[in-house]
């Protein structure tokens, strides 16, 4: 309370933070402390499991096998992302704008869908093996798909966004000013490197250790191609066997990774917050390197997103197609609208409440939620379904939600979560305090508050997370698998069913099809804002 009588946002209950960060954790972390507690309770089982590991040679190589994939994936990411990050932030290539967005779109595009176009491409009767071009390098044409190189090359070309936007990150809040003045008695390049080297050597290792995170846990795209990797060998155990106790206590080792991996992000994520964004204007780059920048950007979206869309709808060919996919798959098109819907729709909301919770807590109580959110993120999909399965597979209220629908909004709200929180957190720590302080002083309660100023300054990023969230889970598959009840499939679960028994044109379409209902409403929605840009910019010159 201030010497006038009027509480100030500053003096609200301290518990609130608090009870924000449990909420977080109770949502996020059951299902993995699930895992850790059956691994727990069964010491013999987990003895067991350890023994397997290091004296059974196939386990141990698939282990090996898919920590080889995943750096192999790292390094390709990397060699994809980062310097495009470079060209787009110092170079300024022609559309810069849509070439970002295009570099970005393979983050939301399922890995599956991308290994379907590259089957198109280099498979056993890919169109570039039947009909390449003289000009073609013997090696992408000879290149054997269905390995774990080739495994490697389309999870590096999914995940290449990852990299991009860690050192975009990076050098965005670098002091461009700082960089101009060390140029003036030092050489550029030293120069260069002492003040930006350092944030995106961090930046790329950060990048890169986030692929591996997530490769190593990747499972569509080893068993499409047919390789067996680690994950793969777990889904074989509930699959073939019904071992979900096997399976289950086979899959701690996935999270040993996460630790570091998260770990960097958040430092990486600390050290970028003492920066600002950079607004200082970069010199005018030469035309050539403008050219080489276009040229650069455009390879990596050809190879990322375009070469193997663009090939799922040549496949597709006719109309037709797409319409009878759409017939035969309405039920799960149905499905999966509704599940994406209520899941971006729950999660905004709880994330939208939990920021106006966290808005002014310290920085470290900020920072423990971000990271309670994310390690739910970062870990495999196939440790949140076991959890989630370990958790409320069972008689009486728990086993009522496991067999509906709704176990999947459950499991996709607790895994996406920092999806809503992270975004809008950081834009409602940016918000000035003395609207808080205004707004309480003419007598607003605490609801009128946060609808009357929070949300409408907020609307546009979570109209976006909205989106994000939607794209994504609109084609999840590692959850969806697991959990689905009996007679309700997703749409990614029926066209990764019908992939194993021959990729032909219905298989391409409905992939069409999935792209479409993720895609569509992000593509209307950038759409909108880019012509409401358009016409401000014209009001604004007028």
């Amino acid at each position: 309370m201030s010497a006038d009588g009027v509480t100030t946002a500053t003096s609200r209950p301290k518990c609130i933070p608090l009870l924000a960060i449990a909420t977080i954790a109770l949502i996020a972390l059951p299902s993995f402390l699930s895992l850790i507690a059956h691994a727990a309770g069964d010491p013999a089982a987990l003895a067991e499991t350890w023994h397997a590991l290091t004296s059974q040679e196939r386990l141990a190589g698939l282990v090996s096998r898919s920590a080889r994939i995943a750096f192999m994936s790292a390094l390709w990411a990397t060699f994809l992302g980062a310097p495009t990050a470079w060209v787009l932030c110092r170079w300024s290539p022609i559309g810069r704008r849509t070439l970002a967005a295009l570099a970005v779109l393979p983050a939301l595009v399922p890995c599956y869908i991308l290994a379907m176009g590259w089957h198109g491409i280099l498979g056993p009767v890919g169109s570039l093996r039947a009909n390449a071009p003289p000009w073609v390098p013997d090696l992408l044409t000879d290149m054997p798909l269905y390995t774990p190189a080739g495994v490697a090359f389309v999870l590096g070309c999914c995940t290449c966004p990852f990299a991009l936007v860690a050192v975009s990150a990076a050098l965005l809040t670098t002091d461009r000013e700082a960089e101009e003045a060390a140029c003036v008695f030092r050489h550029p390049v030293i120069a260069l490197w002492a003040i930006t080297g350092k944030p995106a050597c961090i930046a790329v290792l950060g990048g890169a250790l986030l692929v591996m995170l997530v490769c190593m846990g990747e499972y569509s795209v080893p068993s499409l191609y047919q390789v067996n990797v680690y994950p793969v060998e777990i889904h074989m155990r509930i699959s073939a066997f019904g071992d979900v106790n096997g399976a289950t206590v086979l899959s701690l080792p996935l999270m040993l990774p996460a630790a570091p991996a998260i770990g960097l992000l958040l430092g990486t994520a600390a050290t970028f917050r003492r920066g600002k964004l950079s607004v200082t204007p970069m010199p005018s780059p030469a035309p050539w390197m403008r050219a080489l920048g276009t040229a650069w950007c455009a390879t990596v979206v050809t190879f990322a997103l375009l070469l193997p869309l663009g090939t799922l709808a040549w496949q597709t060919a006719a109309l037709h197609s797409l319409g009878e996919a759409i017939r035969t798959c309405a039920p799960q098109i149905t499905y999966s609208t509704l599940t994406a819907t209520a899941t971006a729709t729950a999660t905004v909301l709880l994330g939208f409440l939990l920021v106006c919770a966290l808005r002014n807590a310290p920085p470290r109580l900020c920072l423990g939620a971000q990271a309670l959110a994310l390690t739910a993120l970062l870990l495999p999909g196939t440790l949140h379904g076991l959890g989630i399965i370990k958790l409320w597979n069972r008689a009486g209220p728990c086993g009522w939600f496991y067999g509906s629908p709704a176990i999947l909004v459950i499991a996709y709200l607790g895994r996406y979560l920092a999806i809503a929180l992270i975004p809008g957190l950081r834009a409602a720590r940016n918000i000035p305090i003395c609207l808080e302080e205004a707004a309480r002083a003419h007598g607003l309660s605490t609801r009128r508050i946060v609808t009357g100023v929070y949300f409408p300054l907020l609307r546009r990023v979570l109209s976006l997370e909205w989106l994000l969230i939607f794209a994504l889970t609109v084609a999840e598959l590692n959850i969806a698998i697991l959990l689905a009840p009996p007679g309700f499939s997703t749409l990614g679960v029926r066209l990764f069913t019908l992939l194993h028994y021959g990729m032909n044109t219905m298989v391409a379409a409905i992939a069409l099809v999935l792209m479409a209902l993720g895609m569509g409403p992000l593509a209307i929605a950038l759409l909108i804002d880019a012509s409401y840009r358009s016409v401000r910019h014209a009001q604004d010159r007028r």
